[in-house]
């Protein structure tokens, strides 16, 4: 029923919006993902809605068909990490939230590329799968091209979506978020677990 959200902001449409991305990605890259194929194939099927359908009902809120997308996409991306679970954007941007009171899809974009970014050497082939699916590259694309152009679309759309407002972060919390968030990663089926020295830089890079 579109109508159940045409009553959220624009801001509250995109950042929940992101965050139904996130869900769907870190579940396609995680290291459970191949134990659950028909959730790894609805995180195929979020990502593609999302990106087809976020900017769209962003600029026409009203809209109820591009609503229903939305939801059928958020939809989709839930069935996809319901048993795979989702990784270090999450842990990461779960301390955000905690330690500077912002909106959850708002944590999600300021953590979003830089973990993937730091995935890349381990989740390369995932990621260009995703990006092959949503229409960013051939089949016959180099992996780590089409892995790239994965990030830089998530990067263009948040950026598109005016996600990232001004906050003045310190990096004296870097240490606290780390220990944190390595403790809610314990349980994650991320690409690959991050020493705490690889996860202090990625969290340092989201802090500058």
């Amino acid at each position: 029923d579109g109508t159940l959200t045409t009553g959220l902001s624009r801001t509250m449409t995109a950042a929940t919006g992101i965050d139904a991305l996130s869900h769907a990605v870190e579940a396609y890259i995680s290291l459970f993902a191949d134990y659950f194929p028909s959730d790894k194939q609805a995180a195929k099927n979020a990502c593609k809605m999302i990106f087809e359908n976020l900017c769209a009902v962003c600029s026409d809120l009203q809209n109820l068909q591009l609503r229903r997308n939305m939801l059928y996409s958020a939809m989709e991306a839930g069935k996809a990490f319901r048993c795979i679970s989702t990784g270090y954007v999450h842990a990461v941007a779960h301390r955000l939230g905690e330690m500077y009171h912002l909106p959850h899809g708002v944590c999600i974009a300021f953590c979003f590329s830089a973990v993937l970014r730091a995935y890349l050497p381990y989740a390369e082939k995932q990621l260009a799968e995703l990006s092959v699916y949503c229409g960013f590259a051939e089949e016959n694309t180099e992996s780590t091209v089409a892995a790239n152009e994965f990030i830089n679309r998530i990067d263009d759309l948040i950026i598109h979506l005016q996600l990232l407002p001004k906050v003045c972060f310190d990096a004296s919390d870097a240490d606290s978020i780390v220990l944190r968030a390595q403790d809610e990663a314990k349980s994650l089926g991320y690409p690959r677990p991050f020493s705490d020295e690889e996860l202090k830089d990625i969290v340092l890079k989201i802090l500058s």
